[in-house]
């Protein structure tokens, strides 16, 4: 089921390879690099902002809003009921 991975028990042994051209990447600058989201620079800022408007635009009706409060009343209710 699983393939054989013994075949490359012998590249276990072989020393890192080393670029004669290039520096390595020091660990900030690679971490950076395979940042999963850093393609998404600013995306919680764009989140916040767009919570904050629809936050702003909810309004209930006068219908909702009493029965929000019917509902808050059974509970509190069923609560009572439950601790007596």
């Amino acid at each position: 089921m699983y393939p054989d991975t013994h075949r490359y028990d012998d590249m276990l042994a072989l020393a890192h390879p080393v670029s004669p051209r290039h520096r390595p990447m020091n660990r900030p600058d690679r971490a950076a690099q395979f940042s999963p989201f850093a393609a998404l620079v600013g995306l919680d800022a764009a989140i916040d902002h767009t919570a904050r408007n629809k936050a702003e635009e909810v309004e209930f009706s006068q219908y909702t809003d009493e029965l929000l409060e019917w509902n808050l009343q059974i509970l509190q209710m069923q609560y009572d009921d439950s601790n007596a």
